[in-house]
């Protein structure tokens, strides 16, 4: 679909609003698990003027289904109502990923920054990383992306696999361990997440938005893919690529 100048507008202010949704709901989510009524309005009422104006490319904001129970009695006794982080967190993430399948600039504005991974003990797989990484950037810049999605579940595999490794009883004493191998490196991408989640490793918020990577991961076979019908889009790798980044900045903040 072509795009008039002032529909590319569009796209892209509310791209940086929906950016600025996430961010301000990630530093919120450090202190809180709930947001405020007028906040969630502003979003919702944004959504609704884009997509009567581009109908098509985000899907349409219900925004009470991000309200928890809870909340729910509040607003029946007429208390302002409040919204989980969570939910909306992963609402925006996938906004993000669609507008951003929209414009043309990740060749200038590539979507993940440089990253420090020197808290990585093993320095093997410290190499791996950071070559994985640079080539997850290389092909960000040129659109392909299957392997912007099979390198995303890499990195994540890894990076998990490292932090997992520091403490070795603690995640092998994990409810979700139980029926895995001793070995920690034989765990799959799909173990990794559930123990890291469970030892509050990562923040649930990231396992919610996995399923692209765990499903995606294995398209790196291609008798997986012929076999599959899953479709390899752009909205697809972006969100890959946001997993990655909420577990870079999870693990950060653990250290």
């Amino acid at each position: 679909m072509k795009f008039t100048n002032d529909q590319i507008k569009k796209i892209k202010d509310t791209y940086f609003f929906v950016s600025d949704f996430k961010r301000t709901l990630e530093m919120w989510r450090k202190k809180q698990i709930v947001v405020g009524n007028s906040v969630v309005r502003e979003y919702e009422k944004t959504i609704e003027i884009f997509n009567r104006e581009i109908p098509g490319v985000l899907d349409e904001f219900d925004a009470s289904s991000y309200i928890p129970l809870g909340s729910i009695f509040k607003g029946l006794l007429n208390q302002e109502m409040s919204f989980g982080i969570d939910g909306l967190l992963i609402r925006a993430i996938k906004d993000i990923a669609a507008l951003k399948t929209k414009l043309d600039f990740e060749e200038t504005s590539p979507i993940v920054p440089t990253k420090d991974f020197s808290s990585v003990s093993d320095s093997n797989l410290r190499k791996i990383i950071e070559r994985d990484y640079i080539g997850l950037n290389k092909c960000l810049a040129v659109k392909v992306w299957k392997a912007v999605i099979i390198l995303a579940g890499g990195l994540i595999e890894a990076l998990l696999l490292d932090s997992l490794l520091k403490d070795e009883n603690k995640a092998r004493s994990s409810s979700k361990a139980i029926s895995l191998k001793s070995n920690l490196k034989k765990w799959d991408l799909g173990a990794l997440l559930d123990v890291a989640v469970d030892i509050e490793l990562i923040n649930p918020g990231a396992e919610k938005l996995s399923d692209t990577v765990r499903k995606y991961r294995n398209l790196v076979h291609p008798g997986n893919e012929l076999r599959s019908s899953l479709k390899i889009e752009p909205e697809e790798a972006k969100i890959a690529v946001e997993v990655l980044n909420m577990i870079i900045r999870d693990l950060q903040d653990k250290k």
